[in-house]
């Protein structure tokens, strides 16, 4: 019988072998934005919007976004060169990071996850004395051979729901992840979680803080809604166990998927309409249900007939109520506090399209920010009339 060690490394890397040409279809045609290094660090952002439900199946990405997405590649871009520069940190050291888009969609930030896994079990195997070429070879001779990345963490993705599935799969190839916007109270569980570590607050203190101002108010009769998945449904459940003793009551509750049908959402406005002494509703939501919800009460004409209390989810977020300010008018919403960074801004708002080659996403967004066309960009799916000035 042969080396157990070496038996068990040939049948990761088959393993992987396996999951990546499962995906190669899909992966091969996803950038990465990479600054290279002695060690690395992976990022899961979403780049692009999640799929709709016809794209699900093909596992294309919506539209790409801008403050959850090319704002978080170029802050971690920024967060690298300063660290690189300052020699004190990192003595002899380069750290490079490699950014990959999760598009907030679990199947997206899974297969993601599998390239990051492959490229650490070819590290540790290169490091060993059997050699990762050759037990590619050996195990499955049309096995792409990768890259030698050594990275030593993944940070991200943002959505609970989406963290929580990448951590099942990292954390059986003992590989740390830190969160930088997860806020699901599971992820607490150290005994399930045990390489996950989060640099924001859990969902309990937002729970406590929506009690907290449903009571100020003399709120006692109210409805909630709430996004299917693990951040919307944990954090209603932390909210509903510390409103009953508060002597809080609640009317009707839904849960709705952030990318369901506009039946869906009109059906919940309905619904809320039948309790009309309930007109605060508490949404522990992401911001594209907080953003459905505001166009089901456009569509049936209930504008100002409800009063949204919103967790983080829909923050402070221009990109949920742009264009429905009269829906949102009066809402209350919650937002981790952090201190603002006017360094970024001098860093973010001296970029310039068809020269930012390092950020693959950077021209689509160009374009789409400002609805133009780059002579450089020519792998738009969107035409646009006007050219960009660049500016």
């Amino acid at each position: 019988m042969g080396d157990p060690l070496q038996l068990v490394t040939e049948l990761l890397v088959l393993l992987i072998c396996v999951m990546v040409s499962a995906t190669v279809g899909t992966s091969q045609r996803r950038h990465i934005a990479t600054i290279k290094g002695d060690i690395i660090v992976g990022a899961l952002f979403s780049v692009h919007h999640s799929p709709g439900q016809k794209q699900a199946q093909t596992r294309t990405c919506g539209d790409v976004r801008e403050a959850y997405g090319i704002q978080r590649v170029e802050a971690a871009f920024q967060a690298i060169d300063e660290i690189n520069k300052n020699k004190s940190l990192l003595p002899n050291i380069t750290l490079g990071i490699e950014i990959r888009d999760s598009c907030w969609y679990s199947p997206i930030a899974l297969e993601q996850s599998i390239e990051f896994i492959r490229d650490t079990i070819s590290a540790s195997s290169r490091k060993a004395k059997n050699d990762t070429d050759s037990a590619l070879t050996s195990v499955n001779p049309n096995c792409p051979k990768p890259e030698l990345k050594n990275i030593v963490g993944v940070i991200g993705p943002g959505s609970s729901t989406v963290t929580i599935q990448v951590q099942n799969l990292l954390q059986l190839f003992n590989i740390p992840q830190i969160g930088y916007s997860a806020t699901s109270t599971d992820l607490s569980e150290r005994s399930f979680y045990k390489y996950f570590l989060r640099v924001v607050p859990t969902d309990l203190f937002q729970a406590q803080v929506l009690v907290d101002i449903v009571k100020w108010h003399n709120w006692t009769y109210i409805s909630t809604v709430h996004t299917d998945g693990n951040y919307g449904g944990s954090g209603m459940d932390a909210f509903k166990k510390l409103a009953q003793p508060a002597g809080i009551c609640v009317a009707s509750g839904w849960s709705v998927f952030s990318k369901a049908p506009n039946e869906k959402f009109d059906d919940i406005i309905q619904d809320l309409r039948n309790y009309s002494n309930a007109r605060v509703v508490i949404c522990f939501c992401e911001g594209m249900t907080v953003r459905g919800l505001l166009q089901a009460a456009r569509r049936l004409n209930a504008t100002g007939e409800f009063l949204l209390i919103g967790s983080d989810g829909w923050s402070d977020r221009m990109d949920v109520v742009e264009g429905y300010g009269e829906e949102a008018s009066g809402g209350i919403s919650i937002r981790i506090h952090s201190k603002y960074d006017y360094d970024f801004d001098k860093y973010y708002f001296k970029l310039k399209p068809c020269v930012n080659k390092r950020n693959p996403w950077f021209d689509e967004f160009w374009e789409d920010r400002f609805n133009c066309s780059l002579s450089c960009y020519k792998k738009s799916n969107k035409k646009y009339e006007k050219k960009c000035t660049g500016t």
